[in-house]
């Protein structure tokens, strides 16, 4: 009897004592989750706890964030998706991975799942005696949802103190870029605090991505368009600061499944105004460009000047004749033309006169003779419609696809942008086309369309366009490499474009690409027409002759003056 006394007590003792440790180790755990949450997620990141059996978990008694508990994610998902914001996170509660491993499913096949939020989530998963062939699956799986931000804490009730947390990082070289689970780091509770995630910008050592970006080899080749030859000179530099592997493929598949390591280059290109061809100047005309309306005034002048100058000299020199002042003007017509004069006159004013007169004339000629003759053996045209200012002052409407509408936006006052925005006239995307094709027809618009198309039309139906680009409405050329819903990949890309892209790296790339494809385009080059800056030389070594055949009429004037007073005398 006393023995089974004995017996009874040690039993109850033991089961006691057992309790007792349960119940320590269950508020350890607590404590250890409760941790954890505080030092993995941010303070004010809002919490989704999912379970399957609410009685069967250790839960916190209390957590700092905002939080929702839920179990059935099919239903709640579209008022979870907009109550716990932006940054998903997830707490986990699971008896195996195979119960894990259902919710995950069920979790993807949600709005929860599948979102732009899945580079940023973060996840806890507390499960109770885990294997480790399961915790390599429950990794393996996580990382194919693209979850690198996860922490495993496993606890087991019987052992004190045995609450651990486990981190692994798909991109540490023996994990393989997610492809095994090789290398799993173990915390205790109290080194929670030293738990670090993958970081934007580390290298994805052996991952291999795949980029899908021509649907052939001559939309590929240096003759495709901006957007393949810019978007594979960015590509080249990811693939090269992460350390990964490329794989080029057609994209003859639009419906081509896209996963992590899969890049599909997308575009909003940049759009040009295609105006009309610049009209031919008849040959007539042409004498208008060769100097500016200053410049003949001046050479007009100069010609009177001189005539009128010869004139006087020979007035004052000859008082006893009356010279004809238009024989002179003939005769420096002549000089002009020539460069030589019939008759030789001793006095200084004229041989400075004579001199720097030819000088300037045979500049002024040879100037005038060389930019003639260009101008009527190359054809001449008008200007070119090179901005929005010359556009709006122009008679031309501008024919607008509707698809490209709201690509448009005018809220600036300016005057000009007004104007340009009641030119606009709106057509279907075929009719506009084709006008596009007709260039006896596009001759009479300005047209609104994007340069993939130009280029297209310039290099398959040998085209050629007169066009102006100005982003001051519709932006510049806009790139995007398209990839999986919530891909952890768009963050790391995105701080890799972003640098080029403050650094000026891209813009080079597209002012690179315009320079040496210039020549697509008709190209009319603007006639210099000259300026009084430009013959200026010409003008002043002629002032200058000017002067001095003055100054010497003068002197020469004064001198025959006094020997015609000495002789009077005698």
């Amino acid at each position: 009897m006393l023995k089974t006394y004995v017996f009874v007590v040690v039993a109850v003792v033991s089961v006691a004592t057992h309790m007792l440790n349960t119940e320590q180790e269950v508020e350890r755990v607590k404590i250890c989750v409760r941790q954890t949450i505080k030092n993995i997620f941010d303070e004010n990141d809002n919490l989704l706890f999912l379970f399957d059996d609410a009685d069967s978990f250790i839960f916190p008694d209390y957590v700092d964030n905002p939080s929702m508990i839920n179990g059935d994610m099919e239903k709640t998902s579209k008022i979870l998706n907009i109550s716990i914001g932006h940054k998903q996170n997830f707490i986990i509660y699971t008896e195996n991975y195979e119960s894990m491993d259902s919710m995950l499913i069920k979790l993807f096949r949600t709005k929860l799942g599948f979102n732009n939020t899945v580079p940023t989530r973060k996840m806890l998963v507390v499960i109770p005696n885990i294997s480790e062939d399961d915790l390599v699956k429950m990794f393996y799986r996580l990382w194919k949802y693209e979850i690198s931000k996860v922490v495993v804490l496993t606890y087991d009730l019987n052992i004190t103190g045995s609450a651990t947390l486990m981190t692994g990082d798909p991109l540490v070289e023996p994990n393989q870029c997610g492809r095994s689970v090789k290398l799993i780091v173990t915390h205790g509770c109290s080194d929670v605090k030293v738990i670090t995630f993958p970081k934007v910008l580390q290298k994805y050592n052996n991952c291999n991505i795949t980029y899908l970006s021509c649907t052939n080899e001559r939309d590929c080749s240096e003759d495709s368009g901006k957007s393949p030859i810019i978007g594979m000179k960015i590509v080249a530099i990811i693939v090269d600061f992460f350390n990964m592997t490329l794989n080029m493929k057609y994209d003859n598949n639009p419906t081509m499944r896209l996963d992590q390591y899969v890049l599909r280059l997308t575009e909003m290109n940049q759009c040009r105004y295609v105006v009309p061809d610049p009209k031919r100047i008849p040959a007539i005309e042409t004498l208008k460009l060769v100097f500016k309306r200053a410049v003949w005034l001046l050479i007009l002048l100069t010609f009177i000047l001189i005539s009128f100058s010869w004139w006087l000299i020979e007035k004052f020199k000859h008082l006893d004749n009356k010279p004809d002042l238009v024989l002179y003007f003939l005769e420096v017509y002549s000089m002009t033309i020539t460069a030589s004069t019939s008759t030789l006159r001793l006095f200084w004013s004229f041989r400075y006169l004579f001199i720097t007169y030819v000088f300037y004339s045979i500049h002024i000629q040879a100037v005038f003779t060389g930019k003639l003759v260009t101008l009527l053996t190359v054809p001449q045209y008008e200007k070119p419609i090179r901005s929005l200012e010359e556009l709006a002052n122009s008679n031309y409407l501008i024919l607008i696809p509707k698809t490209f509408l709201n690509l448009l936006n005018f809220t600036d006052a300016n005057s000009i942008y007004k104007t340009i925005k009641t030119k606009l006239i709106s057509y279907s995307d075929k009719e506009v086309l084709n006008i596009l094709q007709n260039k006896n027809m596009s001759n009479n618009y300005t047209i609104f369309i994007d340069e993939e198309t130009i280029e297209e039309y310039t290099r398959t139906k040998n085209i050629s366009y007169n066009y102006f680009i100005d982003d001051s409405y519709s932006g510049g050329m806009k790139l995007a490499f398209a990839t999986r819903a919530g891909s952890t990949t768009t963050i790391s890309f995105n701080e890799v474009i972003t640098r080029l892209t403050e650094s000026g790296i891209i813009n080079k790339f597209n002012n690179d690409f315009d320079y040496t494809n210039k020549n697509r385009s008709m190209l009319i080059a603007e006639n210099k027409v000259l300026d009084i800056d430009d013959l200026h030389p010409a003008f002043v070594f002629w002032g200058i002759g000017l002067f001095f055949a003055t100054v010497g009429f003068v002197l020469e004037h004064l001198v025959n003056v006094a020997k015609q007073k000495y002789l009077n005398r005698n």
